[in-house]
């Protein structure tokens, strides 16, 4: 005798009533009720109904307080169903009747594509099927085809970059600068044919972490702190230049906004050559920076930053849209950064040829 024939279930108790009558386990009696499909909020809706609908045959002039204190029911459920206590219409189930017409939509949906995939020559589809293969193919070969090479540094024990080609892309991962032992790398490079697009955590970007930067008798620790120092210096608040000499790493660009006197449109005309000596001074004490420059991995090519919160000195997009999406019609912005470094690299390398 199967588990589910000797139980009685009766919709009008809890389950843990049912399962008491039974003489069985709570998880007993839902096992019951899911196998044999049952309703619960359904029955329970049913049985205020039935339960009214007695008490109303014998007593047709009751008051709705009456038969609530009679049936055991809220006077506010059993109003909830007046239409169908005092009529002989049907409870319908809706949630069953929803998921039938759910059912009823998906399979005409289905017949549809059947439809339109008949009408459509086999020969047609055939040639689709292979063409698509072969994409599935060639993807799989180009996976396989990924390179790693790992650039030993002799800084630390790990290697300071990793360079990843991948087709026309190549892919050049830093350490984090302020762990040097540590093996995680988080700054990336994407390079194509003519650009090398860079957000946080490489060498080129503002904020990363130099070794002292000397100018002007004060020491910097990141090439965006000097930027906002020559910033003061150039509207003459000495107080706030000297703050921003004190400051923290990260305090820099939010006293650089503080900078009193402060003219827009002649800091249009001068904030390039404030960033061409920012970066500069960090090229004479950073020999990781240096290097990145100077690189022959980067030769010819014009930086950018992704930036997508900066359309000033970023292009106000993220790499992955303007390398893999849009390409160059993706950029938002200016990109002042990535040319003063581009500057600055073409500006070395002839003074070095000399």
């Amino acid at each position: 005798m199967s588990r589910e024939s000797k139980i009685q279930y009766n919709p009008a108790l809890s389950v843990k009533e049912n399962a008491k009558r039974n003489g069985v386990s709570d998880a007993a009696i839902r096992y019951y009720i899911k196998v044999n499909g049952i309703d619960r909020r359904f029955d329970r809706k049913q049985n205020v109904i039935d339960d009214c609908r007695k008490y109303l045959k014998k007593h047709p002039k009751a008051t709705w307080k009456e038969i609530s204190e009679k049936t055991g029911h809220t006077e506010k459920t059993i109003r909830q169903y007046r239409e169908y206590i005092t009529t002989e219409k049907e409870l319908v189930d809706f949630d069953n009747e929803k998921a039938k017409k759910r059912q009823e939509r998906e399979a005409e949906a289905k017949q549809k594509v059947y439809d339109f995939l008949n009408g459509i020559p086999k020969e047609e589809i055939l040639e689709y099927l292979a063409k698509r293969e072969e994409q599935e193919q060639s993807k799989i070969v180009q996976k396989k085809t990924r390179t790693k090479v790992a650039e030993i540094s002799n800084k630390g024990t790990a290697p300071n970059k990793q360079v990843e080609t991948n087709g026309d892309i190549v892919e050049i991962r830093y350490r984090e600068r302020k762990n040097p032992r540590s093996n995680k790398y988080y700054g990336l490079v994407r390079c194509t044919k003519d650009y090398a697009y860079f957000y946080q955590g490489v060498p080129f970007s503002n904020w990363w972490n130099s070794p002292a930067i000397e100018y002007d008798g004060h020491t910097f620790s990141s090439s965006e702190s000097l930027f906002m120092y020559l910033k003061a210096k150039q509207f003459g608040d000495t107080e706030t230049a000297e703050k921003i000499a004190k400051s923290k790493y990260n305090q820099a660009k939010e006293l650089g906004k503080e900078v009193k006197n402060f003219n827009y449109s002649v800091w249009c005309r001068v904030r390039e050559d404030a960033m061409y000596t920012a970066l500069e001074q960090k090229l004479k004490c950073d020999a990781e920076f240096k290097e990145a420059l100077l690189s022959d991995t980067y030769k010819g090519k014009t930086w950018v930053e992704a930036s997508r919160k900066d359309d000033i000195w970023g292009i106000g997009a993220e790499a992955s849209d303007a390398v893999l999406k849009k390409g160059v019609t993706a950029w938002k912005g200016t990109n002042l950064l990535g040319k003063t470094l581009t500057r600055l690299r073409d500006n070395t390398i002839g003074k070095e040829t000399i």
